[in-house]
């Protein structure tokens, strides 16, 4: 998987009805969440490498991190985690600066696998003084150096949500409190749209401004900025701002029961995960009648995009995504896996089941077997540079996977 920071590409337009492709329609493989969960971990699982990478640091990041959540294919998560031990200096720097989404996910993979986020790998790494020197690098009270533009309160959250992981607190640390309460001021409120209030862009230089559409920069307030800010505000007990970002994904949600990642872009399950880790954060059933109000629940929509017995068997628990052409889509998965576990972060110690189940679709194909039948390998959609919804019309910025971000 690629990784996109910051301005990740400029797209060439696409047909709304691009991004609008619902999902696939296909009998889903299960209508248990956490099966679906464990499914997807396990053709993750199949895609490691004999070092137990399955493609740069950020992907072995974002994999780690949902086998954490699914609670099964210990095997395949001891072995990423063996690869981000033995690397985790690059995995946390772009070069020139350390990362903080990269250094909170890291902590978060470190405390759900048992390890010291203080002393970490074979390099002893302190993660947790690392990610806090970040903090006032670009801009008081935001942590990294990074151009914020499409990505400062997606990474914020990480941060956030990676302290707490590690114990850290505002008492035992006075300057998370400023992190948090720059959070808090970069949500949208009353001076905004109507549809953008309670929801969070990526970054505001003047947080007395409205939030809008930015036609230079193409940044606006979206589910994905939003779902982590409402984890890594609920996680350290600041609820404040949550009943307003609660009401901009009702007013965002689709009659599928999913999520866009801006309105009218339709369902997708990125999106559709990360909300539903938010929902989860903030002690909503996304089960319940506000979340299904027309009809299928935000799981259903989510679930409708898993791959099932009507692909090949080296497929089958993979998620698929709009830009996927109905085949498995990696960095779908990776998120998907947490979203349909119902977790919300920072996870605790996990001790995971060493291998999960596979789909068993009756139809003479071993289910654990996770090699696609023939010779070919599973086409995996992978890259991050068209991952954004786009409209008829002028190219849109995009950035790229946010799940990569610095």
């Amino acid at each position: 998987m690629a990784r996109g920071r910051t301005v990740a590409a400029l797209v060439a337009a696409m047909l709304l009805s691009v991004w609008s492709i619902t999902a696939i329609g296909a009998e889903p493989l299960t209508d248990d969440p956490r099966q679906a969960a464990e499914y997807g971990a396990g053709w993750l699982a199949g895609l490691l490498d004999g070092d137990g990478s399955v493609g740069d640091a950020g992907a072995n990041l974002s994999t780690a991190l949902a086998l954490a959540s699914s609670r099964t294919e210990g095997d395949a998560f001891d072995a990423v985690m063996g690869w981000l031990r033995a690397n985790a200096e690059s995995v946390i720097s772009d070069g020139s600066a350390d990362m903080p989404g990269r250094l909170g996910r890291l902590i978060l993979v470190a405390v759900a696998a048992g390890d010291d986020p203080r002393a970490f790998g074979s390099g002893s790494l302190d993660l947790v003084g690392r990610l806090q020197a970040t903090l006032g690098s670009h801009s008081g009270g935001l942590f990294g150096a990074q151009d914020p533009t499409y990505d400062g309160a997606f990474r914020q959250g990480l941060a956030l949500l990676g302290l707490r992981a590690a114990g850290v607190t505002p008492s035992d640390w006075p300057p998370m409190q400023d992190a948090i309460d720059w959070l808090i001021a970069q949500q949208c409120g009353a001076e905004s749209p109507p549809e953008f209030r309670g929801a969070w862009m990526g970054y505001r230089s003047d947080t007395g401004a409205p939030c809008l559409s930015d036609p230079v920069t193409f940044a606006a307030p979206d589910t994905n900025q939003t779902a982590l800010a409402v984890q890594g505000l609920e996680a350290n007990g600041v609820s404040s701002g949550t009943d307003s970002a609660l009401d901009y994904f009702e007013l965002v949600q689709e009659d599928d029961g999913g999520f866009p990642f801006q309105q009218g872009y339709g369902s997708d399950p990125n999106s559709t995960a990360l909300v539903i880790q938010a929902l989860v954060s903030a002690g909503q059933d996304p089960r319940s009648s506000r979340w299904s109000a027309a009809g299928p629940s935000p799981y259903e929509s989510l679930l409708s995009w898993q791959l099932g017995c009507d692909s090949p068997v080296g497929e089958r628990g993979a998620f698929s995504s709009p830009f996927s052409d109905s085949s498995p889509d990696a960095f779908a998965t990776v998120d998907a896996v947490p979203g349909a576990a119902g977790v919300a972060y920072p996870l605790p110690p996990v001790d995971l089941e060493p291998n999960g189940s596979t789909p068993d679709c009756g139809d003479g194909d071993d289910p654990g077997d996770r090699t696609p039948a023939g010779d070919d390998p599973p086409k995996v959609a992978t890259s991050t540079e068209d991952r954004a919804p786009a409209a008829s019309g002028p190219a849109v910025a995009v950035t790229g996977d946010p799940q990569f971000t610095g």
